[in-house]
């Protein structure tokens, strides 16, 4: 994708669910599920409380941020609750 530009926006269900599993499997190879479409739906109820941007050149995802608010103690935090990324992934512009 030679000179593509990518664009930052929500990501939308249902259809970025594949381009945000497979980007989900790539971050954390080792956990089984983790691109499963209840999986993903659950990340995005209240409960689960994922807020996800997805980065886009052209049709193609290439990125995502994910992140929550985390109730539990986050390591390098002198606070409760906390604001962190949960995880992230792009793949390269070429």
């Amino acid at each position: 994708m030679t000179g593509a530009r990518a664009r930052v926006r929500p990501l939308r269900l249902p259809g970025d669910a594949a381009a945000w599993g497979r980007m989900r499997r790539a971050l954390w190879p080792g956990d089984d599920g983790v691109d499963r479409p209840q999986v993903l739906e659950a990340a995005l109820q209240p409960a689960g409380g994922a807020c996800v941007l997805l980065a886009v050149a052209g049709e193609e995802a290439v990125g995502f941020a994910e992140a929550r608010r985390r109730a539990e103690y986050v390591n390098g935090t002198t606070y409760q609750p906390s604001r962190n990324p949960t995880g992230e992934e792009s793949v390269p512009l070429t």
